[in-house]
């Protein structure tokens, strides 16, 4: 999601050449020490209340809007929400921006985060640089995505179902993901009033005889489940061998969205081994992240320029998935998200406005969970 600046108005001075000599000490266009005074005051006021701006967008927080359902409904689009950069502690700037502009010089800074008040948690929502793109970290596109999984954790994921190291993680409350729903035979499908009333999302597939898949959170599916005509709902899964149109990570992994490999998160200090087995799930770390060179050659890893079979990891990483799981590009997709991407912990949406019906949604405000 990206915040498009909002532009000055331009003003334009016309000077024209006066028709009779003008007595400047008299002039109407003249400014009384006070009115100057006055505006002295206002310019200095402007000056400063525009550098605690740009200091708290920096340091404190930062407003973003959703816009597209791949967190549903969690955060919806036309969503504002508030990033709390204090949580885990502010990046100092990596590039030099000028306000409501772009960079002003094609220079990276280093950057430092400055301590926080907590770490990420599992659970928690956050925003962050895209990992993929390229250019300056501050300069990638801002993503809104859940952690699942933290550094130094093992996930897995065995039809639609998260575990983290061999535990079951239950789908938070407001996460939507597809459920298969079996009629008892004495009707063949429910009705799209009735699921939208039930709190439903999008219905698919019920021209089917008997059965269809609805786009839910874990509630509303129980809630469609106690229908008399229902006789089960269960999640739907992507059939091992599918092709999706995004390849998943790592490459050649044979993994789904709905199923996916145990794989453990890097955490900083730790040491990974390297092969042309393993590199396409560390080959990123390395180079995109660690600034690394990587080569294969005869069969052995060469990292800036050496052969190596074992590499100490130099931060932490996290796993993220989207709440709305069968629509959300996320680690499933394109790995792990650094430490040094982190923007900061989603805490508040403090405004809510629907595209479709130009009016304002006061039931969306309130923290993030």
């Amino acid at each position: 999601m990206r915040m498009y600046p909002v532009c000055s108005p331009f003003v334009v001075c016309c000077r024209m050449k006066p028709l009779i000599p003008l007595d400047r000490s008299r002039s109407p266009f003249s400014l009384s020490a006070s009115t100057r005074s006055t505006l002295r005051v206002w310019k200095t006021a402007l000056l400063y209340a525009l550098g605690i701006a740009l200091s708290l967008n920096l340091f404190v927080a930062r407003p973003f809007v959703v816009p597209t359902p791949s967190m549903a409904r969690t955060v919806i689009p036309g969503d504002y929400i508030l990033v709390s950069k204090l949580h885990y502690g502010p990046r100092t700037p990596i590039t030099v921006r000028l306000p409501f502009g772009g960079p002003v010089a094609d220079v990276e800074l280093p950057s430092v985060r400055l301590p926080g008040f907590t770490a990420p948690e599992r659970g928690d929502v956050v925003v962050f640089n895209l990992p993929t793109e390229s250019g300056p970290v501050d300069q990638r596109t801002p993503y809104l995505k859940r952690i699942v999984a933290l550094p130094g954790d093992t996930l897995s994921i065995r039809d639609k179902q998260v575990y983290i190291n061999g535990l079951a993680q239950r789908l938070p409350q407001t996460a939507q993901q597809r459920w298969r729903v079996e009629m008892t035979g004495t009707q063949l499908w429910v009705s799209p009033d009735e699921l939208r009333d039930l709190g439903a999302g999008t219905a698919y597939g019920t021209d089917r005889t008997g059965t269809f898949e609805v786009s839910a959170t874990r509630d509303v599916a129980a809630r469609i489940r106690e229908l008399p005509e229902v006789e089960s709902v269960h999640p739907s899964v992507v059939a091992r061998g599918r092709r999706t149109s995004v390849s998943l990570f790592p490459d050649g992994s044979g993994n789904t969205p709905d199923r996916f490999h145990p794989l453990r998160i890097p955490k900083a200090g730790d040491t990974i081994w390297l092969s042309p087995r393993t590199l396409p799930t560390y080959r990123d770390i390395l180079e995109r992240h660690e600034g690394r060179t990587v080569d294969v050659r005869a069969g052995t890893v060469f990292v800036d320029g050496k052969p190596t079979k074992r590499y100490t990891v130099g931060q932490d990483y996290y796993f993220t998935l989207g709440d709305n799981r069968d629509n959300s590009f996320d680690s499933r997709f394109w790995g792990f998200v650094p430490e040094s991407h982190m923007i900061g912990k989603a805490v508040w949406t403090f405004f809510s406005w629907d595209p479709q019906s130009d009016a304002m949604r006061p039931d969306r405000f309130g923290p993030l969970r």
